[in-house]
């Protein structure tokens, strides 16, 4: 008998997703077609308008851009929701009531309710990895089936989000990065008491990166000794000093310090992320152009990876790639 082998985390899915289903028959199938339409329509309308109604707060109110973007956007979307459920209840309202009760409406609404139950979902579990929850409950919704799933593919909105939070930081609820060879600065408001170097992070972010490459081609990337104790030295210092950037408060850029660590090479790159677990890690780079190419880059060959682990706010991930 097949079984789902999975944890109290899918269980917990799984009444959600149970109470949604029971409410949405009751509801009705257009009831909730209704929903979705008006909510899938703001996120569209807000992706597009955004930009005009930030470029208003920002010039007649004195905000800073980045805080612009986001107002703009949860203001456009808000007003395109009340706006299109409107609509979209006034033409529900001129269908033939019989087309409400009939039979098969109640077996129909079960794909409605399902949809919006899983978009919750994903929506809710973005925001635990957002905040200061317990590692061990984060590990359970990675290892669990269904969450697990969800997580990954909340990933794919990153380029997205990243167009409402700007070009040169790549900033979602749950995976923080700076482009490749950027200046950029990020600060970090909490410093973790306790820090630990997570070789298990580390083997498995080095597999998913020589997966990424044996699918083009590239071959795999070997574990360099010398660069390790670079890379985890970088994720250590950032943790410490409270910054987030290739370029440390001393000003040494990834060569620099590789240089100083003793390591030979004619080309290196690095990546940087902060994220809760290694697979959110490694995607939220693979969604980033300038990060994918240091990945799969056929000159490279080979790497040091650094994970320090920061409890509840986090791992530290740095990758070297050198020639």
């Amino acid at each position: 008998m097949p079984t789902l082998n999975g944890n109290y985390i899918d269980l917990l899915i799984l009444i959600v997703v149970g109470i949604y289903v029971l409410e949405g028959i009751k509801r009705g199938f257009w009831s909730l077609v209704g929903d979705l339409v008006s909510f899938f329509g703001s996120l569209f309308v807000a992706f597009r308008l955004y930009p005009y109604a930030a470029k208003f707060l920002a010039l007649n109110f004195t905000l800073s851009y980045s805080f612009a973007n986001a107002l703009g956007f949860v203001s456009i979307a808000i007003l395109s929701q009340i706006f299109l459920s409107a609509l979209v209840f006034h033409f529900l309202n001129r269908l033939p009531k019989n087309i409400f009760a009939a039979s098969w409406t109640k077996i129909l609404s079960v794909f409605p309710a399902l949809l919006d139950s899983l978009v919750i979902i994903s929506i809710g579990l973005s925001l635990v990895f957002s905040l200061p929850v317990s590692p061990k409950v984060k590990a359970d919704i990675e290892d669990s089936k269904i969450g697990g799933f969800l997580l990954t593919r909340t990933q794919r909105f990153e380029g997205a989000l990243s167009s409402v939070f700007g070009d040169a930081i790549s900033e979602s609820l749950n995976f923080l990065t700076v482009k490749p060879e950027s200046g950029e600065t990020v600060d970090i408001p909490y410093k973790p008491k306790k820090l630990t170097v997570d070789e298990r992070a580390e083997a498995q972010m080095l597999v998913l990166v020589n997966q990424e490459r044996a699918k083009v081609g590239a071959k795999p990337l070997k574990i360099d000794p010398a660069i390790v104790p670079v890379a985890r030295a970088h994720s250590r210092d950032m943790w410490e000093r409270g910054y987030f950037s290739h370029t440390n408060p001393d000003g040494e850029s990834p060569a620099d310090r590789m240089k100083r660590g003793g390591v030979k090479f004619l080309a290196a790159g690095e990546n940087l992320a902060l994220a809760p677990t290694t697979e959110t890690a490694h995607q939220g780079l693979m969604n980033s152009p300038g990060h994918r190419r240091n990945i799969l880059d056929p000159q490279f060959s080979r790497v040091g990876i650094g994970v320090i682990d920061g409890g509840i706010y986090g791992k530290m991930f740095t990758q070297n790639f050198a020639d």
